[in-house]
């Protein structure tokens, strides 16, 4: 089963002991990694998470780099993705970069390039990440202030809007009431999680209730949760 926690960074690479040597290195610099090995699970992943980048290591072909590149795009047209490779030539780069990838990236290489190169590709996905966010089939643009699942839109109220991408700006990870008050209210509320508490519950009505699903989980004396479910 896929977890619902969404981590920083998806890394797909075939080699399992060096994929571990990666996820070490980016753990350090503060990301935190979902190791894959499997190019089917890499794109059910991005299906589901919005990571802030995936890197891609695959010792196959060309073709076979271009089309599984192709596959995670279309999953997820705007997660940023960085190719990694040992022995590409400048062909396979323009391929895989016409494929989809934002990125490429010859390795070996130093941790400080690779981490240079991908706060430059976070930073340039951070508009597009921003505009729309996704757990599962549920969907947020903050931009527009619209909601939905799948096809069908669900209407909000401005407050129950904003606790919404507050939860859905950690997707898997427990939110506090403090926290909610502190972004969603002025000073007059903030010392009453009641408020959060009904928007919660209007929230349950409005983006769970109707599809049968249950998203938004109690954190038991801290707050809420945020999950993935097939809708």
């Amino acid at each position: 089963m896929l977890r619902c926690m969404a981590a920083d960074i998806l890394v797909l690479k075939a080699d399992p002991s060096a994929g571990i040597d990666l996820r070490q290195g980016l753990e350090a610099a503060d990301y935190s990694v979902d190791l894959v090995v499997d190019k089917g699970v890499a794109a059910q992943l991005v299906g589901r998470h919005s990571y802030m980048a995936v890197l891609m290591d695959i010792p196959e072909s060309g073709s076979t780099q271009r089309r599984t590149c192709a596959e995670l795009r279309k999953r997820r047209r705007d997660v940023p993705i960085l190719v990694l490779t040992q022995k590409g030539d400048e062909r396979d780069e323009v391929e895989a970069l016409d494929a989809g990838a934002d990125d490429y990236l010859r390795t070996p290489c130093s941790r400080e390039v690779l981490l240079a190169r991908l706060r430059a590709l976070t930073r340039r996905g951070t508009r597009s990440v921003d505009r729309l966010l996704r757990i599962g089939d549920l969907w947020l643009d903050p931009v527009h202030r619209r909601c939905g699942r799948g096809r069908r839109d669900i209407t909000l109220t401005a407050r129950e809007f904003a606790v919404l991408v507050q939860l859905a700006r950690h997707p898997g990870k427990a939110v506090s009431k403090k926290v909610i008050l502190d972004e969603v209210w002025d000073m007059t509320y903030r010392s009453n999680p009641a408020v959060v508490e009904w928007h919660i519950c209007m929230l349950r009505r409005k983006i769970d209730a109707p599809f049968g699903v249950r998203s938004i989980e109690t954190v038991r004396g801290f707050g809420y949760r945020l999950t993935t479910v097939d809708g």
